[in-house]
């Protein structure tokens, strides 16, 4: 049995020496003839030098180019070509400087491996890798005329990468199971900076700014986007479309467009920051999503939030918060939505339109312990069927701190106090208002819009109200038509 086992060891033993080491230029003067004259699972080592070559080889698996301070130079005679072009499996570059050429590396297989590369001024892409697990890992890309790193396949790795000054994408990876990380991405011409397409895409803890399109646009059902920084950009800061995605501690800030762009069903948007963003800090559309914890501030042009529930499938917004708006701190549009814990403060400092603090608009939506402060026009809106906002606050609004609109629908509980104008305007039919406080700083609490609106009361109790100055209680006014 044991001169069985020694057999078989000697035959591992033997099979594994058949792999061999070329090395450059001592046993080959040049790339190109080390690449002719290996065999597959052969290493090429490269000397320190200068090599300028297009090279190219088919059929051929598990080669491994290894650089020792070598600069791989693409361009012949004033002709720039391709430095490598390969196809096979489980390729491996390690270590090299390219620069000039067309394309550097473009390589097809599975397994494909490039770590510790640089990669200056192709004339069009650095890196192009077609097959599945492929990994780009600790590169470094300066100056490509168009994608500095491709990956088109499954189960790609790109991390801890630098791209800088490129004409094109950034990071591009078309393929399932996408593993995007750490890397930096920065100054990129016309496109955007980490594009991921397919299912189940990871794109976590990069950094990206100044792109003059999107920061991060990501194309895939349950994707995982955390923990980047994206800023300066000319697109939305990231953008995602799909089904099922956590975003998750983002920070994105000066972007032309959108913060944070949501377009799909079950997103969870926890804990991000969006600032000094041109349109809405978050926009979320879709159906069943949690948005929570959160927080735009110095939004320009926009909304700090925007969210439509469009297929009334109800969803959760919790504990938001929105600041230095130029427009509306929150607009929320949907049924069945679980409004809670959010804040508004300071928004719709332009003063041209009616600017409002947090604004929910649908049908049986809960709004629970939200409060505006000092915003331009209304504190709180309500509009729609069936909604009930409780334990809600209003505070030194310039104009109402509360507005109703629609039918059937409820403030309990709630507070206006240092109002512009009424604490409550209300244009809805059949609203109930229980155990509230408003405090108007004009002559009248509440105005109860009649005639042209139809407004109406269905239950008015409990409530308390300190205007002064008119001897009535509840100092309520009830006005004909009119918006």
């Amino acid at each position: 049995m044991r001169s069985i086992v020694t057999g078989l060891a000697v035959l591992c033993l033997g099979g594994a020496a058949f792999a061999d080491t070329l090395k450059v230029p001592q046993d080959h003067l040049t790339i190109g003839a080390a690449v002719a004259a290996a065999a597959s699972g052969d290493t090429i080592v490269v000397s320190k030098g200068v090599y300028r070559e297009n090279v190219s080889f088919a059929g051929k698996d598990n080669l491994k180019f290894v650089g020792k301070k070598a600069v791989w130079d693409g361009n012949i005679a004033g002709s720039d070509g391709i430095c490598l072009y390969g196809t096979g499996n489980g390729t491996s570059v390690k270590g090299f400087t390219f620069r000039n050429g067309d394309r550097h590396l473009h390589l097809v297989g599975n397994g494909v491996v490039v770590t510790k590369c640089s990669f200056f001024d192709p004339d069009s892409d650095a890196i192009v890798i077609d097959g599945d697990d492929a990994t780009v890992k600790s590169c470094r890309v300066v100056g490509a005329g168009e994608d500095s790193v491709e990956v088109n396949g499954a189960d790609a790795l790109v991390c801890k990468s630098l791209v800088r000054q490129c004409n094109g994408v950034g990071i591009y990876v078309s393929g399932s199971s996408a593993d995007v990380q750490k890397n930096t991405v920065l100054l990129v011409d016309d496109e955007g900076g980490v594009y991921v397409s397919g299912s189940a895409a990871s794109v976590t803890k990069n950094r990206v700014s100044l792109t003059d399109d999107d920061g991060i646009e990501i194309y895939s059902d349950g994707a995982f986007v955390q923990k980047n920084a994206v800023s300066m950009t000319g697109g939305d800061g990231i953008y995602w479309e799909g089904s099922s995605v956590t975003i998750d501690a983002n920070t994105v800030s000066g972007t032309d467009d959108e913060g944070i762009y949501v377009n799909g069903t079950s997103a969870f948007v926890t804990g991000n920051t969006a600032s000094g963003t041109d349109d809405a800090g978050f926009y979320v559309y879709g159906s069943g999503f949690t948005v929570s914890g959160n927080r735009a501030s110095s939004v320009l042009y926009d909304a700090g939030f925007y969210a439509n529930d469009v297929n009334g499938s109800g969803g959760t917004f919790e504990r938001n918060s929105a600041t230095d708006t130029m427009s509306d701190g929150m607009d929320i549009y949907g049924n069945g939505l679980d409004v809670r814990d959010c804040t508004a403060t300071g928004c719709g400092a332009d003063g041209e339109d009616a600017r409002i603090g947090i604004y929910v608009n649908g049908s049986g939506n809960t709004v629970d312990g939200c409060t505006a402060t000092g915003c331009a026009s209304a504190g709180i809106y309500i509009e729609g069927t069936g909604n009930t906002a409780t334990d809600c606050a209003s505070v030194n609004s310039t104009e109402a701190g509360f507005v109703v609109r629609g039918t059937g629908n409820t403030l309990d509980d709630c507070i206006a106090t240092g109002s512009g104008s009424e604490g409550l305007v209300n244009f809805g039919t059949s609203t109930d208002i229980l155990d509230c406080t408003f405090t108007g700083s004009g002559r009248f609490d509440v105005t109860n819009a009649s005639n042209g609106w139809g407004a109406s009361f269905s239950d008015f109790d409990d409530n308390e109200f300190d205007t002064g100055g008119v001897l009535q209680n509840p100092e309520v006014y009830y006005f004909d038509g009119g918006g």
